[in-house]
């Protein structure tokens, strides 16, 4: 089914990106105590801080599941495919809830790390920013180091910001290993 190779080739590039986003955040965390990795290359600390607080949420591809539901047509499938199809489709299902939630923690985020940041580089309409597009000098990447240190109520956030790229990545790797498991019973069927 092409939905669920569209859903493996997103979870790997989720995957990828959260564990990214982890190392960013870890980056940051020194830099709470030590100029050292602030200094030694500005732009990339500056890079990190925008992006080790950002996150994505995998989307998935559920078109021809939905069609297979809605139609009656899920009867006619293998017992073993339907299973996984199931199993899958009914995970993602249950982390909506989740979903939700890590939405709202995402825009607390972006409250707390307000001023941090130049206005431009952070925030719900910034966009996005590719390393390599804007060069920080060591004063500016200081700066923000500075400010994040001076404002109790980002550093209170840096371990919410970490759980959430746990999560993330737990939930990546459970959908990757879901998504691969319908692929195995295709090709054994």
């Amino acid at each position: 089914m092409e939905d669920i190779q569209r859903d493996i080739d997103n979870f790997d590039r989720s995957l990828a990106g959260a564990m990214s986003r982890m190392e960013r955040l870890e980056r940051v965390v020194m830099s709470v105590t030590s100029d050292a990795i602030v200094v030694e290359d500005p732009t990339r600390y500056m890079f990190d801080l925008r992006q080790g607080f950002m996150r994505f949420i995998p989307v998935t591809s559920d078109s021809t599941y939905q069609e297979l539901v809605n139609t009656g047509n899920m009867a006619l499938l293998p017992i073993e495919l339907r299973k996984a199809l199931h199993d899958y489709y009914s995970e993602i299902e249950r982390f909506g809830q989740f979903l939700g939630g890590y939405e709202s923690m995402q825009m607390e985020a972006y409250t707390r790390f307000a001023g941090i940041l130049p206005p431009e580089n952070f925030g719900v309409l910034s966009g996005i920013i590719e390393q390599g597009e804007v060069e920080y000098s060591a004063e500016e990447a200081l700066a923000a180091a500075n400010k994040l240190r001076g404002s109790q109520v980002a550093l209170d956030w840096l371990y919410q910001m970490g759980e959430l790229k746990v999560q993330e990545i737990d939930l990546s790797e459970r959908y990757l290993e879901g998504a691969q498991a319908i692929n195995a019973v295709l090709e054994r069927q």
